[in-house]
């Protein structure tokens, strides 16, 4: 494993570290967040939002065109199976207010996670979501726990990929948030900000 430098919201950052190192990755992790409070209806919001949507979401599509294409073509040459990982917040899936930003961001990223899942299929590169609950960062101090730890988050990466899921919910949050809106998605919306 390697830790690379990267700034995801310059393509010429993103592809040049794909031209070093693309051809030998195996599994990409994609931690592209970019937690940033707004509220709706402040003047500043549509600042935070372009920068996040830039950070996270654009970082995401400059990875996808810079390594996708190189990954996939491994993948179907028979080099060993590849796999893409998106470290997503579970409120890709129901927004949480307090963050909504990030929120509409990784509802984004999940959309665009699926259209790569259709693009690296043919080379066999799996893509799989992990959606966690508020991970144990700085940026969710004000969030009560439970929070996720960092190395559960990585266990339940590695279990995921051993496994072959597509998607995983790492942390109580996220399985509580999963189970409720598998169970009523409309009564998880109205309970939002509540």
């Amino acid at each position: 494993m390697e830790i690379v430098d990267l700034d995801l919201t310059s393509e010429r950052s993103v592809l040049d570290l794909a031209a070093d190192i693309g051809a030998k990755v195996e599994v990409l992790i994609n931690t592209a967040d970019h937690v940033r409070p707004a509220q709706l209806f402040d003047a500043s919001a549509a600042n935070t939002v372009r920068d996040t949507m830039d950070h996270t979401v654009m970082g995401l599509m400059r990875l996808a065109q810079s390594f996708g294409p190189v990954m996939r073509a491994r993948g179907a040459d028979g080099v060993a199976a590849a796999a893409w990982v998106n470290i997503l917040s579970v409120h890709a899936l129901s927004s949480d207010p307090q963050f909504g930003v990030h929120s509409a961001a990784h509802a984004a990223c999940l959309s665009l996670s699926q259209w790569l899942r259709t693009q690296l299929r043919p080379g066999g590169v799996r893509v799989i979501n992990a959606f966690a609950g508020p991970l144990d960062t700085e940026w969710f101090q004000i969030v009560p726990p439970p929070k996720v730890a960092p190395k559960a988050l990585a266990d339940a990466i590695i279990d995921g990929l051993k496994r072959g899921l597509e998607d995983i919910y790492v942390g109580d949050v996220a399985r509580d948030l999963h189970a409720r809106l598998l169970d009523n998605p409309k009564a998880v919306e109205r309970e939002a900000g509540q």
